[in-house]
């Protein structure tokens, strides 16, 4: 299922989107994490399991989480047609849809942020995307729902260790998600890189990298971000070249991003939502030296 992110010669497309059906309403999921797509199974409950949490199914030798995609986003719910497993990073959940209708090729400039009609029944909706002139749908924002069931906590003591150090070093993340811009920044801030410059795409942060090489320490990359991906931002920088280390940080499969992301110059790559990983890693290239 899963596409690579890709050019044409006719349009550069930033992602592929799976497009899927809930209440007469389109909503999409990057093909990149879309792992499969089955019919729906029994849910057996779980004890203890986080609300939004419906139960789980058994998908041959692993049991995955389903969440109810209608109570998610808070409208009525019908009958699910099918069930699409999601991977985000070691993570592996069941989302309901009424309908599973097609990939759809979009460009960033058709993504919005979503007014802020209702807050939070867009919680889960990461930007709306218009296509075909007379259609739109919510990109289902994966990061915010695994914050929510599994949120990130760091020991008082891990934060504190190298904090006047850090402070030193001035950072670019590269991060299209709202939430997690927050959730990473927030966690660096907290524990000493104050010094962290936020951008949702990988044009506007090569142009910034470009024109301030010599003030920027280290670059944090999500993968799957618009205009410039982070494997081509890594490609342009390389080939300048710079000798600026950059990390990625993406739910990427490792053996993915191990072998694609040492081919365009990748230093150390983390997988997302481990935060604790990605402070390590960026203590090492950083602090330690």
């Amino acid at each position: 299922m899963a596409q690579p992110i890709f050019t044409t010669q006719e349009n550069r497309y930033d992602q592929e989107i799976l497009v899927f059906l809930l209440n007469n309403q389109w909503y999409g999921l990057n093909v990149l994490k879309v792992k499969e797509i089955i019919r729906p199974m029994t849910i057996h409950m779980s004890p203890n399991q986080n609300t939004m949490v419906e139960g789980i199914i058994r998908l041959r030798d692993q049991a995955v989480p389903v969440l109810n995609t209608y109570q998610l986003l808070q409208i009525e719910e019908e009958s699910a047609k099918y069930f699409i497993i999601i991977e985000h990073g070691d993570k592996t959940f069941a989302l309901k849809a009424t309908d599973v209708s097609k990939i759809e090729r979009i460009q960033s400039k058709d993504m919005h942020i979503p007014d802020a009609l209702s807050q939070e029944k867009d919680a889960f909706v990461s930007s709306v995307v218009t296509f075909n002139e007379e259609h739109i749908l919510y990109l289902f924002d994966v990061e915010q729902v695994i914050h929510v069931i599994h949120p990130t906590h760091f020991e008082e003591d891990f934060i504190e260790e190298y904090q006047s150090e850090r402070s030193r070093f001035s950072l670019v993340l590269i991060e299209d998600s709202l939430t997690m811009q927050l959730i990473i920044s927030e966690a660096l801030r907290d524990a000493g890189y104050e010094q962290i410059t936020i951008f949702a795409n990988g044009e506007e942060a090569w142009q910034y990298v470009e024109e301030q090489e010599e003030t920027v320490d280290l670059c944090i990359t999500d993968i799957d971000v618009p205009l410039l991906n982070g494997f081509d931002f890594t490609k342009k920088v390389r080939n300048v070249p710079l000798a600026l280390p950059i990390i990625s940080f993406s739910s990427l499969h490792a053996h993915v991003m191990l072998q694609k992301g040492k081919q365009v110059g990748i230093n150390e790559h983390v997988q997302k939502p481990d935060i604790k990983q990605l402070l390590r890693t960026l203590d090492t290239y950083l602090v330690h030296q």
